[in-house]
């Protein structure tokens, strides 16, 4: 189990059981954003949050082995997806900033 949660942990606020469901709740910074192909808009549900910059989202399946990986590996992709996304805007702002100090210099 240590291994499912050591990658969400950072962003994990609760594992609830729901009668025959597990439902994971997520928070994440409000930026980022939840590619369709990893939340099922079935069982995902956006909850309403009081803090600043954060979205928080329940993401449940009916307790199956099988359902529960699937959910674990969906949240782990959602993570990475958007951490990739910040790491590419980071290093284009970075090429965009060097490229016009490289142009004033030749100006």
């Amino acid at each position: 189990m240590y291994k499912e949660l050591s990658d969400i942990f950072p962003y994990l606020i609760s594992i609830r059981k729901l009668e025959n469901y597990l439902s994971l709740d997520i928070e994440f910074p409000s930026t980022w954003k939840l590619p369709k192909k990893y939340v099922n808009p079935e069982t995902t549900v956006e909850q309403p949050v009081t803090k600043n910059d954060v979205r928080c989202f329940s993401f449940a399946v009916q307790f199956d082995e099988t359902q529960i990986v699937q959910i674990f590996q969906n949240v782990k992709n959602i993570i990475s997806w958007n951490r990739e996304r910040e790491l590419k805007d980071k290093l284009y702002k970075i090429k965009l900033m060097n490229l016009k100090k490289f142009f004033k210099k030749i100006h």
